[in-house]
C-alpha cells in the first residue's frame, strides 16, 4: 500500500462527530482525497477534518495552497462548532 494511501485511511477523532452533525443538518459528506472529504455548498467543496493539534501533511499543504493561488474554495474544520458555523454561514447566503 502506498504511503498516500495509508495517510488517507489514518482520521481524526473529530471526524465522527461532525460527520454526524453535518448529517443532522442534512449536508451531504463524502469522505474522498485529496483532504478528508468533500461538502456540497452549492458546489463540492472539499474539507480537511482535524483535531485542534492536528498538522497537516506536505500534500495536504500543498493542495490547500493550490486552492488559495486560485482562489478555490476550502474548508478545514477542527470542531463540531465551525462545522455548523460554516453551513449556518453558507445557508444564509454569508
Amino acid at each position: 500500500m502506498s504511503r498516500r494511501a495509508t495517510r488517507f485511511n489514518k482520521r481524526d477523532s473529530v471526524e465522527p462527530d461532525i460527520v454526524g452533525a453535518l448529517a443532522a443538518m442534512g449536508v451531504l459528506w463524502i469522505e474522498g482525497p485529496p483532504l478528508d472529504g468533500w461538502v456540497w455548498f452549492g458546489q463540492f467543496i472539499p474539507v480537511e477534518l482535524k483535531t485542534s493539534e492536528g498538522i497537516f501533511t506536505q500534500s495536504q499543504k500543498d493542495f490547500i495552497e493550490i486552492c488559495e493561488l486560485n482562489r478555490w474554495p476550502y474548508r478545514v474544520w477542527r470542531s463540531v462548532d465551525e462545522a455548523v458555523e460554516s453551513v449556518n454561514l453558507w445557508r444564509s447566503g454569508g
